[in-house]
Order: structure tokens, then C-alpha cells, then sequence
């Protein structure tokens, strides 16, 4: 992307987080790719199956997720439960449920934009529930983060 703006992701899940989270992890991904810490993470990764997974996202969907992805941020809450806020650059809507589609994913992943480039995961993929908590726009965890970035 010309300009990875993690700040995105970071206020979309600032603005959403319930007073249960134990951990935030956050970063622009452009920046991270290219640090020391890729190195390490690479690895774990590649275990967890992300190229395997990434390669079939571009290959099938046409879409490029290490370009698409500009920042992150990853949360953790109390009971085990969480999600990703991703802050995308040139995937809508329509793209990704295109894709989903494709990916014969569409009625195994529930998602939430939270405004027009914030895409929301449950960790929990069909977690409803779980995506509902981390959306509600009722964080009683921002105010405690006033001043924070990732």
C-alpha cells in the first residue's frame, strides 16, 4: 500500500473493546514485514498454515493479503475469547464476500466492518457472540488507554 495506517485498526478496537481484555497486540503490518521480527515470526506462520492460507486467498480471490492488510490489531480477552481488527486498503464488502464465497467460507466466518476499511474476526470464526462483544462500540477498556497507540 502507499500508506499503512494501522491507527485505523487501533481506533476501530479502542473504540470496541469490553473492560474484560487482558491483551492487545497491535502493529503495522508494511513496517513489521520488513523488521527483525518477521524473521521470528515467520516460523510460527508458516506452522499455523498463513502462507497456505494466503496463497489460496490470492490465487482464488485475487487478492494479495500481505498488500491488502495494512495494520492489525489483535485482542484477547478474559475468557479465552477475541479478535482480529484489520485495517484493509482496496477490500469491500462486496470483495470479501466475494471471496468468502469462493472460499466456501461465507457461511463459516461472520465478519463486521466497523466503518468502511475495518474489517472485525472473531477468533472464534462463527462466533456471533464473541464478534458481537468485541463491535459493540461500548468499550469500557478505552478509557483506561486515552494517549495509547500500538
Amino acid at each position: 500500500t502507499a500508506y499503512a495506517d494501522p491507527a485505523r485498526a487501533w481506533a476501530a478496537a479502542q473504540a470496541n473493546l469490553p473492560a474484560s481484555t487482558k491483551v492487545v497486540i497491535g502493529a503495522n503490518v508494511e513496517v513489521a514485514m520488513g523488521s527483525s521480527l518477521a524473521i521470528f515470526a515467520a516460523p510460527m506462520l508458516q506452522a499455523l498454515g498463513a502462507k497456505a492460507a494466503f496463497d489460496r486467498i490470492a490465487t482464488t480471490c485475487k487478492i494479495d493479503p500481505a498488500k491488502s492488510i495494512d495494520g492489525f490489531v489483535l485482542v484477547e480477552g478474559a475468557k479465552s475469547d477475541g479478535a482480529i481488527y484489520l485495517a484493509l486498503d482496496g477490500v469491500d464488502d462486496r470483495a470479501l464476500g466475494e471471496c468468502l464465497t469462493k472460499l466456501e467460507l461465507d457461511k463459516k466466518v461472520v465478519t463486521a466492518w466497523l466503518g468502511k476499511d475495518v474489517l472485525v474476526i472473531p477468533t472464534k470464526p462463527d462466533d456471533k457472540a464473541m464478534l458481537a462483544l468485541f463491535t459493540s462500540g461500548k468499550s469500557a477498556f478505552a478509557t483506561t488507554l486515552s494517549g495509547c497507540v500500538p
